[in-house]
C-alpha cells in the first residue's frame, strides 16, 4: 500500500480520513472491475493523492506524473479547438489501455486496464468511482485531501 506523506509528525485523525476513504474507493474500483489492474488518484500537478492496494510508491509517483502531463495536453487541445471539458483520455498500448478520467479541476483518476475486462464496463466503473471521489474532494471537509498533500485549496 502507498505510504501517505504527512505535513507534521502527528497528523490529525480527521485529515487522515479522506486519505483512507480515497484509498478504499480506488482499491474497491480495481477489486470489483475485471480488467482494472491498478489505479492512482493524483493532483493536476502530478502528486499522488491515493493509490489502489498493491501499487508500489515509485510506480504510483511515475504514473501520477505521466498522467498529469497527459491530462494537461488533452485539456490544452480541448481548449485550443473548442472541445469543452475532457471526459476521458485513453492510450491504447496494444495489450493494455492507460485511462485518465478527471475527478474535478484539481484531480484525476488514472488506471491501467488489461484485456480481462470489457472496456465499456471498465470505463463505466471508473466514471462512477471518479464521481464518488469528486464528492469526497468537495464534500464536508471540502479540500481536506488536497490540503493534506498540497497545503492549499
Amino acid at each position: 500500500m502507498l505510504s501517505v506523506p504527512h505535513r507534521s509528525a502527528s497528523p490529525s485523525t480527521s485529515a487522515a480520513r479522506p486519505v483512507e476513504t480515497a484509498t478504499r474507493l480506488v482499491t474497491d474500483f480495481c477489486a470489483r472491475t475485471p480488467g482494472a489492474a491498478f489505479a492512482v488518484l493524483h493532483s493536476t500537478e502530478g502528486l499522488v493523492l491515493s493509490a489502489s492496494d498493491g501499487v508500489r510508491t515509485d510506480d504510483a509517483e511515475r504514473l501520477a506524473a505521466l498522467a498529469a502531463g497527459l491530462g494537461a495536453l488533452t485539456r490544452s487541445a480541448a481548449e485550443a479547438y473548442g472541445g469543452g471539458w475532457v471526459n476521458a483520455t485513453t492510450v491504447d498500448m496494444g495489450r493494455h489501455h492507460l485511462c485518465l478520467i478527471p475527478v474535478d479541476a484539481r484531480a484525476s483518476l488514472v488506471f491501467l486496464a488489461n484485456e480481462r475486462g470489457e472496456p465499456a464496463h471498465v470505463m463505466y466503473e471508473a466514471a462512477r468511482t471518479a464521481h464518488e471521489l469528486a464528492r469526497l474532494l468537495d464534500g464536508p471537509g471540502q479540500g481536506d485531501l488536497c490540503r493534506l498533500f498540497l497545503g492549499t485549496y
